[in-house]
């Protein structure tokens, strides 16, 4: 009921888009998590509150940031993230899968590994030498973004169980990743230094290198609210196993249980 009269109340000001309506939930969810996610008057009141600040900031703020596009609508997401430092669960999150029946055998298990493996070592010989001396610059440009989607996604986090989601995060460092590399790459700095610059822009491979840096820095600074939030500090609170069902509980034939997870 409240969701509705909210957006009866704003839907004089905005526009009926997804963009619109993304934007009014991710606001909205700052002031839940400073309320704790426990109570409606407390996210009431941070609502308030967090427009003042929003007006104040952009009002007050250096003149280098109020000259960033978009610098004001993302206020609420800065404070967000600050928020989840201070806001921590009851008892920690669990995490992990359960399942009913035990995975099955690897069929290539018994396979030496020289022969597993070469198959994929042909492959990507003929691939390069493809790439270079036999495909023109259009299919080598096919090529790359081929690979690079791939990697992105090999990376996809699907999320099973009642109902089903996949984790987009990786866009975030794809993007992170390839603006860093590629202001490396085309920024003309006033002065050049040899190996790592030509003409006074970085090569590739140092913008490559620094970007990778760049992106896994990012990485660290965003796993930290989940930390704080109750995740896994590290390898030696995960668990993984695997167990029959309880005396007394009807299994079939061959059946077990599967859990893993870390708290």
């Amino acid at each position: 009921m409240l969701a509705g009269c909210a957006g009866v109340l704003i839907a004089p000001l905005f526009d009926l888009s997804a963009i619109t309506f993304h934007m009014i939930v991710f606001t909205s969810f700052t002031a839940a998590v400073a309320a704790r996610l426990r109570s409606v008057p407390l996210a009431f009141a941070a609502g308030l509150a967090l427009g003042v600040l929003q007006n104040l900031v952009y009002g007050y703020a250096p003149d280098f940031l109020t000259a960033v596009s978009g610098f004001r609508n993302s206020v609420p997401f800065i404070l967000l993230f600050v928020l989840l430092f201070f806001v921590q669960g009851r008892d920690g999150r669990a995490a992990g899968s359960v399942a009913e029946e035990a995975p099955g055998d690897d069929p290539l298990a018994d396979m030496d590994p020289w022969r597993r493996r070469a198959p994929w070592i042909v492959a990507g010989t003929l691939l390069v030498a493809y790439a270079l001396f036999v495909a023109n610059a259009y299919w080598v440009g096919i090529l790359n973004r081929g690979l690079v989607l791939a990697l992105v996604f090999l990376s996809l986090v699907i999320v099973t169980g009642i109902g089903g989601m996949i984790n987009l995060a990786q866009a975030t460092f794809v993007t992170v990743g390839g603006f860093t590399a590629g202001w490396l790459v085309n920024h003309q700095w006033p002065t050049t230094m040899p190996v790592i610059m030509d003409n006074g822009r970085f090569v590739f491979w140092v913008a490559a290198v620094i970007a990778i840096v760049a992106t896994g820095a990012v990485g660290v600074l965003v796993a930290l609210p989940s930390m704080r939030l109750g995740a896994s500090p590290g390898p030696r609170h995960a668990r993984a196993r695997v167990h029959r069902r309880p005396p007394g509980v009807p299994t079939r034939r061959g059946e077990e249980r599967v859990e893993g997870g870390g708290r």
